[in-house]
């Protein structure tokens, strides 16, 4: 559940802004380990902005995460059949990766969590104290599919590095995505099936 654990900027002064306002994409989450092996979280994602995320990861069983602007829910199924799932409920949506989506809709510029640098094919974000508190992160630079002032839309990041303030490094790639979903409300909003535990978190 590595993605879970990876996930609101006041609007920024730049108009330039290069998420939609709604996607629908397959990831590639990748990370190292303690080993040193590289590991790997494939699943889907469905956003809207803003702060609104399905999240459903291929795994044995699949996981899913789903979040609105009040609450979220984490979802695991049980791993057979006759033992029980669990949902824990969070009444908020402040997880890292989201927040850095909807910033990203906002618009990219030097802001008051962080400062912003183009070089060559990417932009490069560096968290000062108080974005790092707020982010958890480090720095994350987007890997533009061409010099970065022409880059004009999510279809060309290549991928996205994320340093936490751990020091540990993720690097996320969007697959397939699909833009200007038509999602309803109500799809982000997870039905709790019957005989799952519930957690308040």
């Amino acid at each position: 559940m590595q993605f879970f654990i990876l996930m609101l900027f006041p609007v920024l002064v730049s108009a330039k802004s290069i998420l939609p306002s709604s996607f629908s994409a397959q990831y590639e989450n990748a990370w190292q380990s303690a080993t040193g092996s590289t590991k790997k979280e494939f699943g889907s994602i469905d956003y809207k902005y803003p702060s609104n995320v399905r999240i459903v990861v291929k795994s044995d069983p699949n996981k899913t995460l789903v979040t609105n602007k009040k609450t979220t829910w984490m979802y695991e199924p049980p791993f057979v059949p006759t033992e029980e799932a669990q949902v824990t409920i969070f009444k908020s949506s402040s997880h890292p990766v989201i927040k850095l989506l909807d910033s990203l809709r906002d618009g990219i510029t030097t802001s008051r969590y962080f400062s912003s640098k183009e070089v060559g094919k990417d932009l490069i974000l560096t968290f000062n104290k108080e974005g790092q508190k707020e982010f958890s992160l480090l720095e994350v630079t987007l890997h533009g599919t061409k010099p970065f002032k022409d880059v004009a839309g999510l279809k060309e990041i290549q991928s996205i590095d994320l340093k936490d303030t751990n020091g540990k490094m993720k690097q996320l790639r969007f697959i397939d995505l699909k833009e200007g979903m038509n999602f309803p409300d109500s799809h982000f909003i997870f039905n709790i099936p019957p005989k799952t535990k519930i957690i308040k978190g």
